[in-house]
């Protein structure tokens, strides 16, 4: 999404921007602190049980945002990790490496990707 994008205007849209980043890094910060991720995952389950309608639209939010390196949550992370960081190659292999283990973490939490192989 471009800054132009946003019908609130320029200021919005960086306003916007930088809220996701934050919340991209806010979701992969909570699920990298846990000790015991499959634990976590059956609790994170096991609170949508009563409201599976609920479940599903989390799901295919996280799904949506986080299932690929090339997804928009996970390239917005990638901008928060980036922000502080200089330009050189030794920072974008630490970029990388952050966001496979992201990514990674991330994946543990999504069902199985049910797309076909063709």
């Amino acid at each position: 999404m471009t800054d132009t994008a946003n019908i609130r205007g320029s200021e919005e849209a960086r306003h916007d921007r930088e809220e996701a980043r934050t919340h991209a890094a806010d979701i992969i910060a909570v699920v990298s602190a846990q000790t015991d991720l499959k634990q976590f995952k059956a609790d994170f389950e096991q609170q949508f049980r009563t409201d599976e309608g609920l479940g599903l639209r989390v799901l295919t939010i996280l799904n949506r945002y986080f299932r690929e390196t090339t997804s928009p949550g996970i390239l917005v992370y990638e901008e928060s990790i980036v922000a502080d960081k200089p330009l050189d190659r030794e920072a974008r292999r630490q970029v990388n490496t952050e966001i496979e283990r992201a990514h990674a973490v991330i994946q543990q939490l999504l069902p199985p990707d049910q797309r076909p192989l063709i």
